[in-house]
Parts: structure tokens; sequence; C-alpha cells
């Protein structure tokens, strides 16, 4: 499907087994296979130490002015006992070209069982209501072939990110060339 620079939306499969993203080009019939950068492993280790939602909430507060933190407890969300967190933060007249203060709040609902947010909702003046909730979860494991690459694709493996971008850059210019730019 293309996007208004003439590229097209490209599925990603991210395995967290073997460490490794696929960005998939239905188009081309490619993927490209990058490894986990090593944040993102410190990431997943993070998640699997079960960081208490509120506590991460209490440490972005700290460095956040005029955020509040309210403990929302324990819940029963889509099968699962999930531990709920609000922060409110204020961002007072004038601060950003308001007239008026404005508050932000968003709630986040997290499970330890499944290591992941089941619901968050923040409501924002300047953005508006944005909701995203987990349905229909299912606690077994995954198909593998959910993450294999369809066969007929051609696998490259990208070293980093700068070739990735490089490549698309690339591409970009390739795309404004056949324009006469």
């Amino acid at each position: 499907m293309p996007d208004l620079c003439g590229l097209h939306a490209s599925p990603r499969t991210f395995d967290r087994v073997a460490l490794c993203n696929y960005n998939i080009d239905p188009v081309r019939k490619t993927a490209q296979k990058t490894a986990m950068r090593p944040i993102g492993v410190e990431s997943a280790h993070k998640i699997a130490a079960d960081v208490s939602v509120l506590d991460e909430a209490r440490n972005t507060a700290r460095r956040t002015p005029n955020a509040i933190v309210e403990d929302l407890g324990m819940q029963y969300m889509g099968g699962l006992t999930v531990q709920g967190v609000r922060v409110t933060t204020t961002i007072p007249g004038g601060a950003i070209g308001n007239d008026i203060e404005l508050q932000s709040v968003t709630e986040r609902w997290y499970s330890n069982d499944i290591h992941a947010l089941v619901k968050t909702v923040t409501n924002d003046p300047r953005s508006g209501l944005y909701t995203y909730e987990l349905t229909n979860i299912v606690r077994a494991a995954p198909d593998p072939a959910l993450f294999q690459i369809p066969a007929g694709y051609t696998v490259t493996t990208i070293d980093n990110r700068r070739t990735e971008a490089r490549r698309l850059r690339e591409r970009l210019n390739d795309y404004y060339a056949g324009l006469g730019h």
C-alpha cells in the first residue's frame, strides 16, 4: 500500500527469542533482518523483572514538573489481574503559549502475568482522547509460524540502523529523481 512518498507500509515482526526484528516488504517480497539493539535486550530484561508500573510512573514524575501520580490499585481486566496508575500533568497557563492551565491525564494498566500493558487511556487537550486496549488475550505460546518469513521472500541482514537509513535515503532520492526534482 503506497504512502505519500511512493513508499509502502512494511509489517514488522519482533522475535524476542532470536532477539531480532524483521521489516517485511510484501510488494518486493523481501525481508530485512536486524539484531535487537542492546537497549532492546535491556528493556526485555527490565520487563521480565516486573518493574512496578507505579514505581515507573513515580520515577517519570520526578523528572516531570507538575506531575501527580495516583495508585489505582489492582483490577481484573481481560482475564488478568492488572495494576493501575494515573498520572496527571498540569501545564501552567502561558508555559507553551496556552492561555489557560492544561491537564493531561494518563491511566496505565499493566499485567505482571503477561509482562504487558493491557490498557492505556490518555486524555490531553492538545491531542484529544487516546485509548489502547489488548483484547482477546490468549495465554498459550504463539504459533512459531507467525515469526517465519514467508516462502519465496529474500532475507537480507542489516548491520545497523545507519545502513538502513542510508538505503531509505537512496530510495527517496530515486523517487524524487523520478519526479524530475
